[in-house]
């Protein structure tokens, strides 16, 4: 007979054996975005002073906004997509 320990040690392990079934699952399943060739700064599409809009973020596909890479002129993704993946590791 299963005791409270024994319960919550089972339900525990049900618990991990999901989410790390769900992680595995993420890790395998292709990116459905195309991949996107990021120009560098230097690229006279870049702009003018060569910071401004013109190089691609390749998570969103969005362009990277002047001022992000006026302060971060090698930045490669735009600041949203860059504190997602930040978060998710």
């Amino acid at each position: 007979m299963m005791d409270e320990t024994d319960c919550a040690q089972a339900y525990a392990e049900c618990f991990r054996n999901a989410a790390l079934a769900a992680h595995f699952r993420k890790i395998k399943e292709p990116s459905p975005k195309k991949p996107v060739a990021i120009r560098p700064a230097s690229d006279p599409g870049a702009g003018p002073d060569g910071a401004g809009e013109g190089r691609i973020c390749p998570d969103c596909g969005k362009p990277i906004p002047a001022a992000r890479l006026a302060a971060m002129p090698g930045a490669t993704r735009c600041t949203r997509c860059e504190a997602k993946r930040e978060v998710d590791g």
